[in-house]
């Protein structure tokens, strides 16, 4: 999955997604689809959680996503953690990538699809 469908896919079960207009030019820009107003003005279809931490952080944040460093083989390790009041625990969602953020953004779509199914 590329970024550009990875940032599509979260929006998507965000609902935060906007359809381009038919009729009007569609380009992707970096891993963005934006689409060309009436006017000429590009505009957004989704965010990128991708490559901005302030699109993805408050998503991570709200549903509990965590993320460390395993040493032994270089990359970024994320899970969905939740707690008992005492410890924290794992509850099962990992994403396993090289980029940090790309590793966040992979498991909250994990924990997006996982509550609404």
């Amino acid at each position: 999955m590329t970024d550009y469908e990875l940032n599509r896919a979260i929006a998507g079960v965000l609902g935060m997604f906007m359809q381009p207009p038919k009729g009007l030019d569609t380009e992707i820009v970096g891993d963005v689809l934006h689409y060309y107003d009436k006017t000429g003005y590009l505009t957004a279809c989704h965010l990128d959680y991708c490559c901005e931490w302030n699109d993805l952080m408050p998503l991570v944040v709200e549903h509990k996503i965590n993320i460390n460093y395993d040493m032994l083989y270089p990359r970024w390790v994320s899970t969905k953690t939740e707690t008992n009041g005492i410890d924290d625990f794992w509850e099962g969602v990992i994403s396993v990538n090289e980029n940090p953020q790309r590793a966040l953004a992979e498991c909250l779509l994990k924990v997006l699809e996982g509550d609404i199914k």
